[in-house]
């Protein structure tokens, strides 16, 4: 029987292979030619069912009798060696018989435990069979894994073949087999078997997966080289590429990027990088980390710098009146003192200024900068321009030969490690470093051109007020060029100007184009004419005039270049106008179409799009998300250029505006018309991102990333370790020019519009509720190398503040409320029916737990993320085992929604189980093992097991540093935690010291508004009110709860606990006022409805208020109250701040002499231990029920009590056990999770009633003897 069908080859050509090499008996041959004989060929999947048939016969014969007996041989079995020592006390009497019993227990047992064993085997060879023939059909044309798969389908089935064949036997034969022939260790030996050719498997796949990459990479390297060269050229502004060293090694770090982007941080790269970066790193293992450390840096700043500005070739003789400028000489009369602001009008010369002076600049190091709105909106933004200028100076020799420099290095690794690219640090991160590495330099240059063109609103004040610093030291010469812009008036007026006003250019204008003239014959004759008319109409613009030469140039006879000359209008826009219409009347309806499109995509880009981008989108039909080959453009970028002259140009193949009067000028008048070609050419940047919005969702949702499998493949290869990339995901990555710039910003051009279209509305739909959304969100895993669904929660609260601003009409057409948890539910039941594979439909599960964890704000979204993490776990379990690492990550993942169901006690008994699992599995060198480390921690802090929390945590924050790194949230997680359990031993200093390092390591990548910052900043108020430092702790609070009523409302217990901390210190600052005020703005929070504990902390502290104020029964019976509340039936409500209410309350009440009132609040605490009595029988208590607690019962609660308030749990447990008490429910002592909750342990109790505390008695009489 032959199949070209390459699973049933694989499977026919190791049934050949069975037959001849592993099998003596014919019984179990699979007979190809007479299926009658032996066992029929068939399908691994039919075998499988074969033989799992085969056991359940076989179970299902067993009866209740059998079963029993089954179950006592198991337990003689295990208990055989007890009796086996036994025996040795008598061996003539009793060792015959003994040993007969044990034979048959011996051989009982060994036919129970290989049966389970085989059972077991049969269910993780069923869940790995679709894999295996996934791989089969996916490498076809591989010999080598075809030879592999062979030899694994061999092993597979010489186990189902001896499996059917064990369970189809009679039991007195299997009996026989197991126990006495040894088929154990045969079962054993052939199962091992099969781990080994499946990883030989998965070698020949990643090697035959490298080959297939191969030619793809060697096209990636061609095209690389070629835009490197092109790179090259454009030199003016770009001094790290000044000698052939430093050429070299932006050319290496281009090919090396493109080549593949998974790899790009390899340390391969690195090697070929290091070999001509600057010489500081030559010596051991150390010196070559770092200078492996350096070119990642350099890479990683350099994806985060713009492109170079296309700056036009400077005519000699011209810009030199600059250096004739009193300003300019005034400048340098003054060392430079100040910053140098030269501003002028668009098309002035402005940038060719500058190239002439950077040109002329004296200073070894020079520093250039352009901001480009004419681009993109990257290049506006203020965070590139901190990464390139330090890409610039970590090339620097000086820089890198500084013996500081490797502490630069150790700062800018965290944020490697925790942004993708450069131009997504935020810029007070960078600037900081970049002030650090700009005070190694001794002198420098440093010029900024398009200062104007920055429209970072978040950052602008920052960068100016930076730049005017730089601009007084002595070791810089700052110059800054701009248009005339109020706003950068503000900041530089004072500063030594120089405007290049019609006065200063006239000179250079009327210069260049005698210049023009004489290079180019044919205008000759009209010199003196050109000359007239730039006098009057070019008002001091370089651009206008080159323009209009250009136009001229165009003539075909002197009569049509006078013609040209006196229609030529003055201004820039008119001048727009113009050659856009003579352009057009040259363009037929669909090129004019084309045209539009083009600047449509221009004046909206993002960041810039390729040749290949615009090509892709323009050819791409909105409404079949589909792109028609013979709809592309033929050499696009000849075509683009041609459309779209002179208002555009390619640098580096990508597409950009020619100048920024440009994107102005053609977002002048949006109401003007677009489509007939004798008119003039008007967008909008409505228009633009509507445009921009259509091809982006439409590309999202073409067929090829709607598909199951796709979106399947994808989260097989983030989720499950060592799978592999599938053939339809590469042949999507084929098809994927303008699919990553879609992935990237298809979210922002939709949130742009004010009144979205139908068009837009449906496709936004459709993506929002189909697997393109789980191809997209995967793809987003991969572009920004996250680890959580941290994008694409940020993604949603963007569309939810865009959609909040819709017409009522238009919300209910986007379904916002379905944002991630649809799609994926989707494609798990979809993933079900198909029921190809076992394993892969609890992936869309393990991501939507994840996205309720991070993105919920509700208890209905965490309930959400426990019930899929839930099936997850169990259903791990069920394929995999309980032993399987992912079942165990699972299952950690699992115990982390018991935190919010206050299920501690539990969590943290799994928890420890699972950390030793994965000890005895994984070992200690695997992140998962420290991770569980760092919640069990979490659930030891929560126990009041501060001891074990602080050396669990420890162990997890070391493990966590080693193999993630120190600026790893999870490892900074764990630093956290510690610092809670710290602080609750009350080990100040230590806990102080841990939450600054947390805040000098996480705010510096993250800023101080990050749900972590915060959390760490709150922690750390509280430690310094409890050191008494309350103008620090003044200061943080209050910034904490600022960021916190930003960020979150009232309705959130996380600005509770905020608000509770700052009043507890305003209490002790003597600032009642500021507290009651604090307590009024949060009395109406929905919080206290629902958070019995934190309602409890409100009143506790207004009534501290009011005693101190002298105020005596209302607050009293307001404490009694709550307590009141928690007793009885309701004792369940008791909670750890009741023990410090009847602590309070107790003070108080003795102050005003009601002792046995006192003693009363502590009934109920503590209970008698169950110790035996003489006899062996517990001790009965019924009795004791019903009597009132003794009153030395009673001072002993109350000691114990305050020896916990005061963190000494070892103490009050030791003084009850020597009193032969217990807590009454560890639960009251608990504590609950917040951000963090407030620690009312440790507050100024009532004034004046301190002094009759029993915290001073020193010893408590034991009760007598029960």
């Amino acid at each position: 029987m032959e199949s070209t069908e390459p699973v049933q080859l694989c499977w026919t050509n190791a049934v050949q292979r069975f037959n001849e090499t592993l099998t003596p008996g014919s019984n179990k041959r699979i007979n190809i030619l007479n299926p009658g004989n032996g066992h029929q060929l068939c399908n691994i999947r039919d075998l499988l069912d074969s033989a799992q048939e085969a056991e359940r016969k076989c179970s299902a014969s067993r009866g209740s009798i059998r079963s029993f007996l089954e179950a006592v041989v198991k337990a003689a079995n295990r208990y055989a060696a007890v009796v086996d020592v036994l025996v040795q006390q008598q061996p003539d009497i009793v060792a015959l018989v003994w040993g007969a019993v044990r034979l048959l227990v011996n051989i009982a047992a060994a036919e129970v435990e290989t049966g389970q064993e085989v059972r077991d085997s049969l269910v993780l060879i069923v869940q790995h069979a679709g894999r295996y023939q996934e791989e089969a059909r996916l490498f076809v044309k591989f010999d080598r894994v075809q030879q592999a798969i062979t030899g694994l389908f061999v092993q597979i089935l010489n186990y189902l073949v001896r499996a059917k064949s064990y369970f189809q036997k009679p039991y007195a034969v299997r009996l026989a087999k197991a126990g006495l022939l040894g088929s154990r260790p045969k079962f054993q030996v052939i199962l091992a078997s099969i781990p080994a050719q499946a990883a030989s498997l998965d070698r020949e796949i990643r090697t035959a997966s490298e080959s297939a990459h191969a030619n793809h990479r060697e096209v990636q390297l061609a095209h690389s080289l070629v835009v490197e060269k092109e790179f090259a050229l454009e030199q003016a502004f770009r001094e790290d590429c000044r000698g052939h060293s430093r050429r070299q090694i932006a050319l290496l770090t281009r090919i090396l990027a493109e080549q593949d982007s998974q790899n790009t941080r390899g340390e391969e790269m690195y090697r070929m990088l290091s070999r001509d970066s600057p010489r500081t790193f030559q010596g051991g293992e150390q010196d070559r980390t770092s200078s492996i450390q350096l070119s990642s840096i350099i890479q990683w700043l350099r994806s985060g710098s713009t492109l170079s500005k296309h700056v036009p070739v400077r005519e000699p003789g011209t810009c030199e009146w600059i250096f004739d400028h009193a300003a300019y000489r005034s400048w340098c009369q003054s060392d430079y003192s100040d910053c140098l602001w030269i501003s002028g009008i668009p098309g002035c010369g402005k940038s060719v200024l500058a190239s002439y002076l950077a040109e002329r600049a004296t200073t070894e190091t020079l520093l250039t900068y352009f901001f480009q709105n004419s681009t993109d909106r990257y290049s506006t933004l203020a965070s590139p321009f901190a990464a390139t200028l330090l890409k610039k100076l970590c090339q620097n020799t000086q820089v890198v030969q500084n013996s500081r420099f490797p502490h630069i290095i150790a700062r800018i690794l965290p944020l490697f490690n925790n942004f993708e690219s450069a131009n997504e640090c935020p810029f007070d991160r960078l600037i900081g470093i970049l002030d650090s590495v700009l005070e190694m330099v001794p002198a420098y240059t440093l010029m900024v051109d398009g200062l104007d063109e920055c429209s970072d609103t978040n950052n602008t004040e920052l960068l100016f007020t930076y730049l005017r610093s730089l601009g007084t030291r002595s070791n810089t010469r700052v110059i800054l060029l701009s248009r005339n812009h109020p706003s950068i008036e503000d900041f530089f007026g004072l500063s030594y100007q120089v405007q290049m006003n019609q006065s200063a250019v006239e000179p250079d204008i009327l210069h260049f184009i005698q210049q023009e003239i004489a290079r180019t014959p044919k205008l000759r004759a009209l010199e003196t004419e050109i000359l007239t008319k730039a006098m009057a109409n070019s008002q001091g613009m370089f651009l206008w005039a080159k323009l209009m030469l250009g136009n001229l140039k165009t003539g075909l006879n002197l009569k049509a270049q006078r013609k040209k000359l006196e229609c030529f209008p003055p201004g820039l826009f008119a001048v727009y106008d113009q050659l856009l219409e003579e352009n057009r009347y040259n363009l037929d309806e669909e090129e004019v179409t084309l045209q539009e499109e083009i600047f449509c995509l221009l004046v909206g880009a993002i960041e810039p799009l390729t040749v290949s981008d615009i090509a892709t989108a323009l050819a791409l039909d909105c409404t079949t998300n589909t792109v028609d080959a013979e709809d592309l453009i033929l050499e696009p970028k000849e075509v683009i250029l041609r459309l779209c002259w002179p208002l555009a140009m390619v640098n580096n193949e990508r597409v950009q505006l020619f100048h920024m009067s440009v994107k102005e000028y053609l977002l002048q008048h949006p109401e003007g018309a677009r489509t007939n070609k004798s008119t003039k050419l008007r967008l909008s940047l409505e228009d633009s991102n509507a445009f921009l919005a259509r091809k982006t969702l439409s590309k999202l949702t073409q067929d090829a990333y709607s598909a199951s499998n796709y979106s399947a493949s994808l989260l097989r290869k983030h989720l499950l370790t060592g799978s592999f990339v599938t053939e339809i995901e590469e042949h999507a990555r084929e098809d994927s020019v303008f699919y990553d710039y879609a992935c990237l910003h298809w979210h922002e051009h939709v949130t742009s519009l004010t009144d979205p279209p139908d068009v837009v509305l449906v496709k936004l739909h459709q993506f929002l509720t189909g697997n393109e959304f789980v191809s997209w969100s995967e793809a987003l895993f991969d572009l920004k190398k996250l680890i959580g669904p941290d994008a694409q929660v940020q993604v949603r609260l963007a569309l939810q503040s865009w959609v909040d601003l819709l017409p009522t009409r238009t919300k209910k057409k986007i379904p916002i409320g379905s944002f991630f948890i649809l799609p994926h539910q989707s494609l798990n039941q979809e993933l079900k029916e198909e029921g190809n594979d076992t394993l892969i439909p609890f992936l869309p599960l393990v991501r939507l737990g994840g996205y309720f964890n991070l993105g919920g704000v509700s208890r209905e979204d965490w309930q959400a993320a426990y019930e899929c993490k839930k099936i997850v776990a169990e259903g791990y379990a069920k394929l995999l085992g309980g032993r399987s690492p992912l079942t165990l990550r699972a299952k950690t993942a699992l115990l982390l929604e018991y935190f919010w169901q206050t299920r501690f006690d539990e969590a943290e008994k799994e928890l420890l189980e699972v950390s030793k699992i994965q000890a005895e599995v994984l070992g200690e060198g695997i992140a998962d093992y420290y991770v569980t480390l760092q919640l069990l921690g979490l659930a030891q802090y929560y126990l009041n097991m501060f001891d074990e929390s602080c050396m669990t945590l420890q162990h997890s924050e070391e493990g966590l540093a080693r193999l993630l790194g120190t600026s790893n949230p999870e490892h900074l997680m764990a630093l956290l935690y510690h610092a809670y359990a710290l602080e609750a031993k009350r080990e100040l200093d230590q806990a102080y010291h841990l939450y600054g390092d947390i805040l000098q390591i996480w705010i510096p990548l993250k800023g101080e508004d990050h749900p972590l910052s915060l959390m760490v900043l709150c922690g750390l108020g509280s430690v310094l009110r409890k050191r008494k430092e309350f103008a620090q702790a003044e200061g943080i609070l209050l910034r904490v709860w600022g960021a916190r009523q930003r960020r979150f409302t009232l309705s959130n217990n996380l600005s509770i606990d905020s608000a509770i901390q700052l009043a507890i210190l305003y209490r002790e600052m003597e600032c009642a006022g500021k507290a009651v005020d604090l307590l009024d703005v949060i009395s109406s929070s929905s919080v206290f409805q629902i958070d019995f504990e934190r309602f409890c902390q409100l009143s506790h502290i207004r009534a501290l208020i009011n005693f101190d104020a002298g105020a005596y029964d209302i607050p009293r019976l307001s404490l009694q109250h709550l307590i009141d509340q928690a007793t009885g039936a309701n004792r369940h409500r008791n909670n750890r701040e009741l023990l410090w209410i009847r602590l309070t309350l107790s003070d108080v009440l003795r102050w005003h002499g009601q002792l046995d009132e006192a003693s009363m609040l502590f009934v109920d605490l503590v209970e008698f231990e169950n110790d035996t009595v003489e006899g062996g029988s517990p001790a009965s208590t019924s009795s004791l029920d019903e009597e009132p607690e003794p009153p030395i019962q009673l001072i002993i609660a109350e000691k114990a009590l305050r020896l916990v308030r005061q963190a000494k749990q070892t103490e009050a447990r030791n003084l009850l056990h020597e009193n032969r008490l217990r807590w009454t429910r560890k639960r009251d002592f608990w504590i609950m999770q917040g951000g963090p909750i407030s620690d009312t342990a440790w507050m100024k109790g009532p004034r004046h009633a301190n002094d009759h505390t029993t915290e001073s008695r020193s010893c408590v009489a034991p009760l007598p003897p029960q």
